[in-house]
């Protein structure tokens, strides 16, 4: 029964980081677009600052997905990689 529960945490603690990554991604490329909007916005007084920051937030944006992907993929492929325990008489 632990070895169960063990599992299902292990399963919540993947949905939950990789939702998190994900989720942060989202919310980093809505800073990237608010940014770059307000780079081309007439009465912006820093237009250059405004460029710069919607281009460290696109980076930020991609790094976080592909770090959300690799996550996911990794802890996948560790779980099939894992021997299957045998089942107890």
């Amino acid at each position: 029964m632990i070895r169960a529960t063990n599992k299902a945490w292990a399963q919540v603690l993947r949905l939950i980081g990789t939702l998190g990554l994900l989720f942060a991604s989202l919310y980093a490329l809505n800073l990237a677009v608010f940014h770059s909007w307000a780079a081309g916005f007439p009465s912006s007084s820093h237009p250059e600052w405004h460029g710069h920051w919607a281009d460290i937030f696109l980076a930020l944006t991609a790094l976080l997905f592909v770090s959300a992907l690799a996550f996911c993929y990794c802890l996948r492929r560790k779980k099939a990689k894992l021997p299957h325990a045998p089942d107890p008489i």
